[in-house]
């Protein structure tokens, strides 16, 4: 099965984020969050009370 979401999961394996792939806007803040959680240490990493879902 094949979406149109893009999602992605931090090192700790929790979800960070969801984007409709087919919205330009949207794969730019998936692009972006992919280098933040890409850049993070163990110790820049938010816990999971800190995660908020990104707005739609």
């Amino acid at each position: 099965m094949h979406s149109e979401r893009g999602v992605v999961f931090d090192r700790q394996g929790h979800l960070r984020g969801s984007y409709h792939l087919l919205q330009p806007d949207r794969v730019k803040l998936l692009e972006k969050l992919i280098r933040e959680v890409l850049a993070e240490t163990d110790s820049t990493a938010p816990n999971q009370r800190d995660l908020q879902e990104p707005s739609p």
